[in-house]
Parts: structure tokens; C-alpha cells; sequence
């Protein structure tokens, strides 16, 4: 598979042990299968050692306005920092490699990401079709984003869950700064949902685990302050929490921050990929330099050819 120079080399998946531990084996018992999924649970969270914390935009309770503020936030910095735009290459190759000219943006936030993945793809001569999706969509963003796309984004007007995509939604499933926020089990669920539908899957994080990125969101509410008024689009309820209840800068800071803290390492994504046993995928993973001296992370798939 033509991955690009720089990268990491392709992972073959073995069939992984039962327990996916080594010297450990799950004890039989006549409760058989609730067994077994225990055991996995507890060996994929002691193997993958992240820490397991929560984000303020991850509980049900917290406000929409200001999950939105969050999203419309990371989109104005990955378009300023062109983050979104360094992955291009990657998953130019994938779609390639894939037989495939459509896109499925999983957890899209304001789809900023997608829609700078898009444009560049289309500035090298590769016409792409992607949608748009999240399990909590933030329409009014989507739709803004999909309208200033010249025709290459759509809006899912349902709801979808990264772990059950419904079979209609086909091609490369691509997600940006999302895969931190799922566990262990989680992120199997993920990608053995696109590997039993034989699509192929691109997993990019423009943070990292290491004291620049934790130091840099230390500094966030900082450029929050800057940055507020231009997000878009704008609700005036954002001026009263920015700038008189500082909610919306303190919550850019506290889920970078466990966003720093949460994100798996290269070598965390290939226990998690050896977890599915023998798929017949391609996998490769990496870190990728971008802006500044933060590298971003990623982990792509790609099917057989003779599941396309």
C-alpha cells in the first residue's frame, strides 16, 4: 500500500489471544460469554494505560450553547493553524487504496476539519463527496460549514453513533479530535463496526500527550478571549460566558487539557487494532508534525480489496 514517506509501516493483525495479555488466559465458566467480556474490558484498560477522565462536553447534562461554543472553537484554530490540511495526503492514498471518492465525517463538532480535508483534496485534483455527522449534531454549524463547501459537504439530518453507522452511510470513515473521547472498548466497538462492514476507516488527532501541547492549552483561555467573537455562528449568550462568567474559556482549557491527557499513543492504537484479531485490513499508524512543535496522531485502515 503506497503510504506516504515518513509514515509507519503497515501493522499485519494477528489473531490476538483471548485475553489480548500475555501469560493471561480467560478462566472458563458456565457464565461463558459475560465472562469473557469482562476479562476483556479489564485487560484492554490495564494494557492501554491512558487516563480514563471525563471532558465537560462529554456529560449529558452540559449545555448544547456551550458544547457549540467548544466545536465553532476548535474549528477556528485547526482553519488559523491548518492542521486539518496536513492529514490531506494520507487520506488522499486511503481513498485510493479503497476504491472509494465518498466520506463519512464521524463526531464532525462544526466540521471545520472535514470541510479543510475537502478543499484540499479538491485543490489537488480529487473530487470528494463527504458527509457530515454526529451523534449530537450542532446543525446550525454543519449546515454553514456544508454551504460555504461549493457542493463537496452534505449534512446527515440524523443523528449518527460512530460505533453502529448505518449501512447506507459507505465510504472512508474519518474522524478528527474525537477518538480521545471513547474507551478502550469504546474504540474496538468503532472500528469493528467499519471492519464488519468492510469500509475503510481514518482516525487524526492534532493533539498530543506531551508537556508543549499540555503547556499550550494552559494558555487557551487566553486566545479564547481573542478568538470568541469570531466564531461562528454566534450566539450573544457567549459574550456573557466568556467575558463576564468565564465558563466557555475555562471549558476550552479543562477539555484540552484532558483532551492532552486522554489521546492514545501509537503504540496504544496498534493493542487496540491487534484486540480485533485477524481482520485482513491494512493498518498503519504514526505521529505527524504539525503546527508548531505539537505532532498530531493517526491511525488509518483499509479493507481488503476483495470486501470493496
Amino acid at each position: 500500500m503506497p503510504w506516504p514517506p515518513g509514515s509507519d509501516r503497515p501493522i499485519t493483525t494477528e489473531p490476538a489471544p483471548r485475553s489480548f495479555a500475555p501469560g493471561r488466559r480467560a478462566r472458563p465458566s458456565h457464565r461463558g460469554g459475560f465472562d469473557r467480556c469482562r476479562v476483556e474490558v479489564q485487560v484492554l484498560e490495564n494494557t492501554v494505560q491512558r487516563i480514563q477522565f471525563f471532558e465537560l462536553a462529554d456529560l449529558a447534562w452540559f449545555p448544547q450553547s456551550l458544547r457549540d461554543a467548544g466545536t465553532a472553537y476548535i474549528t477556528r484554530v485547526s482553519e488559523i493553524a491548518g492542521d486539518a490540511s496536513r492529514f490531506s495526503r494520507l487520506i488522499a492514498d486511503a481513498l485510493v487504496a479503497s476504491r472509494t471518492d465518498r466520506i463519512v465525517d464521524l463526531c464532525s463538532g462544526a466540521g471545520g476539519p472535514a470541510l479543510a480535508i475537502a478543499r484540499a483534496l479538491s485543490n489537488e485534483g480529487k473530487k470528494v463527496s463527504v458527509i457530515l455527522s454526529d451523534l449530537r449534531p450542532n446543525h446550525g454549524a454543519l449546515e454553514r460549514t456544508a454551504q460555504a463547501s461549493d457542493g463537496l459537504l452534505t449534512v446527515s439530518q440524523e443523528p449518527i453513533d460512530a460505533a453502529h453507522v448505518p449501512p447506507s452511510a459507505r465510504g472512508l470513515r474519518m474522524m478528527f479530535n474525537a477518538f480521545h473521547h471513547f474507551a478502550p472498548m469504546d474504540v474496538k466497538r468503532v472500528l469493528s463496526d467499519a471492519v464488519q462492514a468492510g469500509q475503510p476507516i481514518g482516525i487524526f488527532e492534532f493533539v498530543e500527550n506531551s508537556w508543549p501541547a499540555i503547556l499550550g492549552m494552559l494558555f487557551s483561555p487566553l486566545l479564547a478571549l481573542f478568538l470568541v467573537p469570531s466564531l461562528r455562528p454566534f450566539r450573544l449568550s457567549w459574550i456573557l460566558f466568556t467575558y463576564i462568567l468565564p465558563i466557555i474559556p475555562f471549558t476550552i482549557a479543562f477539555d484540552g487539557l484532558i483532551s492532552c491527557l486522554r489521546v492514545y499513543s501509537p503504540t496504544e492504537l496498534r493493542v487496540l487494532v491487534d484486540a480485533l484479531g485477524e481482520t485482513g485490513y491494512t493498518w498503519s499508524t504514526a505521529r505527524l508534525r504539525t503546527s508548531g512543535p505539537v505532532s498530531g496522531t493517526y491511525l488509518i485502515g483499509v479493507p481488503p480489496s476483495n470486501q470493496q
